[in-house]
């Protein structure tokens, strides 16, 4: 219901101060998003009520944003109201601003706020609310006040102009992602217009020094998340769609609730029983607090366990929590897997769904990061050509952990230029293979941020004098380019890394490569001669028996670095090298065949031959190899089991052990 009074006030005959309203499309279902509302966030803080920032969760780019979800209606209403296709977008008082009116743009340049915000309204809006607790069945409502008083020395009176009234919840959180980017949080979001989303018609002519009052009783949304998160925006909008220019707004923050409530909070959240970052069953551990001022005992509270935002098993707390009361409760033996995931408890219901939670934003803590390691040793070295599997994804034993930087593996169809037309040769190391790792430096906006290649545990209790060797190009911007390239290594399961190597900036560049000539012009796609081959000494970890090796990029504004073709190795797994230099050997373990890589001092004639762990040749043939980079396939079409791949010659010799499956 709305009412409508004219009132009488001091007429003060001044302009009053503008508050400014932000008005932004947003989704849990957009990335980018994502990225933006953290930023504009905080940016506005400073400016404390000056501005109010009200969010339209929507549909863009896909459907799934829990809060769209249950007001469909207002939300579409204002989108098309403003011609909004994207998200995030926004409007400023009604209006568009900068080039595209993304949210950053009022970040980027200050003074499109800061002017805004010195331009005097001819009007003072007041609004204020109260929630009335339904009794004897009765819904839950509000009694909503919105004043709009003419502080200005002249009649205010345009038929154009509409009153919007949004019932909002200044904080929603969620205990995993909302739907599919990540977010959790979400700050200002409308959640009911009223009457509707057309507004109150404000026709009167208000006198200087007058007010007319808009007064709206109207239900409690059911979909609210939290009462004592409950605020009222009120603002004043030229309907004229040539104008749609808001002169002013203002916010009725969230109040106290005075009636009898039920109100359980997890104050504290934290792992318990876990050893070490490889090991998969954990324990959580939540504090629960009793908030309420009701007086129904609270005797069963369940809970679930979210792993990586899945829900699992329900788990039941029973017994006796009083108001003011606590209690510590643990779930146990909650399986996570290898790589980065999260964990989270949440309180379902009350006493089995008996008793209404009014606010249940607190009935979590934020997720737990964790990451996880495989607890297993992957074999005694690693060779790692990245060519396997055919995907952009991580190979066995190999994990990508993107910390603020992307981090993939990638070919040449990455480089496909304008015409569609992939480089003429392989974006692997030297151009020699189809795939390389790419850590994404060139992003923007990603500078401090890292991501890493992490390798499983190897066995290093019969190594001597370990070395470490790899493939790689990168080029700097200029030379404020800081992007740094680290190598760590961990006995203890990554719980602790320490640096064995660094190379940062103009030191580490491979090339300096003409950009204009580039397979892409302006962007740097290394050709086969801008890589360059790095080695560390990691002798001084012989002997150890569980070792992780860490490749760690920090992005610093500079192009990618492009990584491929590690190797680590020890001389316990040569015999008498001589001239064999390197041999690599993939896919490991192996179906259908082998690739050898080998560089060789000088042209040679060699045997190669493919035997089981009783000594029995299974497969022999001769090659004649070539001084330098050396590259074959060769069949192995054998029951599964451990192999011995040896290539000889009467210069040296190198084996390896393989794996067919």
């Amino acid at each position: 219901m709305t009412l409508l009074f004219i009132v009488s006030g001091i007429n003060l005959f001044a302009q009053a101060k503008r508050t400014v309203l932000i008005e932004e499309s947003t989704s849990a279902t957009c990335p980018p998003c994502a990225a933006t509302n953290p930023i504009l966030l905080k940016y506005l803080e400073p400016y404390g009520n000056k501005v109010i920032k009200l969010a339209y969760q929507c549909q863009i780019p896909t459907t799934g944003d829990p809060m769209y979800a249950s007001n469909t209606a207002d939300v579409g209403a204002r989108l098309t109201y403003y011609g909004i296709s994207s998200a995030p977008n926004a409007r400023m008082d009604g209006k568009k601003f900068g080039s595209s009116s993304h949210p950053i743009e009022l970040v980027a340049d200050p003074s499109l706020l800061d002017t805004r915000l010195e331009v005097e309204s001819p009007i003072e809006i007041i609004a204020d609310h109260t929630i009335i607790f339904g009794t004897n069945g009765a819904k839950d409502s509000m009694d909503i006040t919105v004043e709009i008083k003419n502080v200005s020395s002249t009649n205010f009176s345009n038929a154009n102009y509409v009153l919007q009234t949004v019932i909002i919840e200044e904080n929603i959180r969620f205990p995993k992602q909302a739907a599919t980017n990540g977010e959790t949080e979400f700050h200002t979001v409308m959640r009911k217009m009223l009457p509707s989303a057309a507004g109150t018609k404000i026709t009167d002519v208000i006198e200087p020094g007058k007010s007319k009052i808009v007064k709206f009783r109207a239900a409690v949304p059911t979909y609210t998340y939290s009462y004592k998160e409950v605020a009222v925006v009120a603002f004043l909008q030229n309907n004229l769609a040539s104008s749609k220019e808001v002169i002013q707004a203002a916010i009725s923050e969230p109040k106290p609730i005075t009636a009898t409530y039920y109100d359980l909070a997890i104050t504290e959240g934290k792992l318990n029983s876990r050893t070490d970052n490889c090991d998969k069953l954990v324990g959580y551990e939540v504090t629960i607090a009793n908030l309420s001022t009701g007086t129904d005992t609270i005797k069963s509270i369940d809970l679930i366990p979210y792993i990586s935002g899945a829900a699992k098993a329900k788990s039941t707390w029973t017994g006796v929590l009083l108001p003011g009361g606590t209690i510590t409760y643990k779930v146990g033996n909650l399986s996570i897997p290898v790589g980065r995931s999260s964990i989270n408890l949440a309180i379902d219901k009350i006493n089995g769904g008996t008793l209404k939670d009014l606010n249940i934003v607190n009935n979590f803590q934020t997720e737990t990061v964790l990451i996880t390691f495989n607890n297993a040793v992957a074999g005694t070295d690693i060779i790692q050509d990245f060519e396997n599997p055919v995907a952009t994804t991580a190979p066995p034993n190999t994990l990508f952990l993107n910390e603020g930087v992307r981090i993939f593996k990638q070919d040449s169809s990455f480089a496909r230029d304008a015409n569609g037309q992939d480089p003429p040769y392989g974006m692997g190391g030297f151009g020699a293979s189809r795939y390389m790792v790419f850590y994404a430096f060139s992003d923007g906006g990603v500078a401090g941020g890292s991501s890493s290649v992490i390798f499983d545990k190897i066995d290093l209790s019969a190594s001597k004098a370990t070395k470490m060797t790899w493939s790689y190009a990168y080029a700097v911007r200029d030379e404020l380019s800081e992007d740094k390239m680290e190598v760590l290594v961990s006995k203890d399961c990554g719980n602790t890394w320490e640096s064995v190597y660094q190379n940062q900036g103009t030191n580490m560049k491979s090339c300096d490569p003409d950009l204009s000539t580039g397979w892409i012009p302006g962007f740097f796609l290394p050709n086969p001669t801008e890589w360059k081959k790095e080695s560390v000494n990691l002798s001084a970890y012989d002997g150890t028996p569980e070792l992780m090796i860490r490749m760690k990029g920090t992005a610093g504004n500079g192009w990618a670095y492009f990584l491929d073709d590690v190797n680590v190795s020890s001389s316990t797994n040569t015999n008498n090298p001589g001239i064999l230099k390197y041999m690599s050997v993939s896919p490991n373990p192996a179906t259908d065949f082998l690739t050898i890589k080998l560089n060789v001092d000088e042209n040679v004639n060699a045997t190669i031959s493919l035997s089981d762990m009783n000594g029995k040749v299974v497969t022999q043939f001769q090659k004649d190899l070539f001084g330098g980079q050396n590259q074959f396939k060769m069949n192995v079409n054998q029951p599964t089991g451990i192999y011995i791949l040896e290539v000889k010659t009467d210069k040296g010799v190198r084996s390896e052990k393989v794996s067919i499956f």
